[in-house]
């Protein structure tokens, strides 16, 4: 396998363990349910909303009460353009996850910061394979 072959399909696999994130599928569900609510009255009417996962998650306190906080990827196309805008939020949720109680959008993004820190990895790995020759 080329180089090249192996950096496309690492890249390709490492947005896939954004997924995997802490919570089960019927949270999941509710998850996607509730940030579906938040975010569909803010769209436009040729946008629409997509989930994709969850990047991590812990407990937090919020007005002297723990709750779930979670980061949320999730994405706004636009039906006209196509163009795909990926979205990250720190959410906490109420402690069963059918209310977003306070969502904070971030410009950080989970999944193009794994990218790049696999590409480095790769390349360092690459070069350092090269070198021993």
């Amino acid at each position: 396998m080329t180089p090249q072959k192996l950096i496309i399909l690492c890249l390709s696999i490492a947005p896939l363990t954004v997924m995997s994130g802490c919570a089960c599928n019927s949270e999941k569900t509710k998850i996607t349910n509730t940030m579906r609510e938040y975010v569909e009255p803010r769209l436009t009417d040729n946008e629409t909303f997509g989930f994709i996962g969850v990047s991590h998650c812990r407990d937090t306190t919020f007005m002297n009460a723990s709750y779930p906080c979670l980061g949320v990827i999730y994405t706004v196309t636009d039906r006209v353009s196509g163009e795909v805008d990926r979205h990250f939020a720190d959410v906490i949720f109420s402690n069963d996850y059918k209310t977003a109680i306070c969502v904070k959008e971030s410009d950080f993004d989970p999944v193009e910061y794994a990218e790049q820190k696999v590409r480095e990895q790769l390349m360092e790995n690459i070069h350092a394979a090269m070198n021993e020759r």
